[in-house]
């Protein structure tokens, strides 16, 4: 009785060791060997219009690192994409109706390696899985998970929609 609350505090411990070092390693920017950072290739379009962002992965580590690079379509694979709404809820995403289409377009991923200090960017057309049909401000944020590192987060960046016009796209 007593070496199984003996062991199950040892796991307890164990795991709250583990979690506050990772916790540890996503705060502090110098345990990290990465970093994520976006922009949008157009911050203000009309609703309807394609929402395209740079996304710039930087290997902030003294070696070289080995990352899985992708597309399916026209969207970055290896990310995850957080997008939402103006009073803060995930937008909505693409719905495909056809149930013999593939729900994702077809895709290439291969990898590639980044020297200590450079920087490898990527394209990706978010609008291709979130709906942006509705006027407002989007917040945009994309993270990466790989095995040897904690989950790296970029910063947020705002795009607006703006309503539907018949006139020229906004610059």
């Amino acid at each position: 009785m007593m070496t199984n609350f003996v062991r199950n505090l040892a796991f307890k411990l164990l795991g709250a060791a583990v979690l506050a070092g990772l916790l540890n390693a996503q705060a502090d920017p110098q345990n990290q060997k990465f970093k994520l950072q976006i922009h949008a290739v157009r911050p203000v379009v009309s609703s309807g219009s394609d929402v395209d962002i740079e996304i710039d992965l930087t290997n902030t580590s003294d070696g070289p690192l080995t990352f899985e690079f992708g597309h399916r379509g026209n969207v970055a694979t290896g990310y995850r994409y957080d997008v939402r709404n103006d009073q803060g809820k995930m937008a909505p995403r693409v719905v495909h109706h056809d149930p013999l289409e593939p729900s994702e377009p077809p895709g290439s991923s291969g990898e590639g390696q980044i020297q200590a200090g450079q920087s490898i960017g990527e394209a990706s057309r978010i609008s291709d899985i979130f709906q942006f049909n509705r006027p407002g401000a989007y917040t945009i944020q994309v993270s990466r998970s790989v095995p040897w590192s904690p989950t790296i987060y970029s910063n947020k960046i705002t795009v607006t929609i703006l309503p539907k016009s018949d006139g020229a796209e906004p610059q």
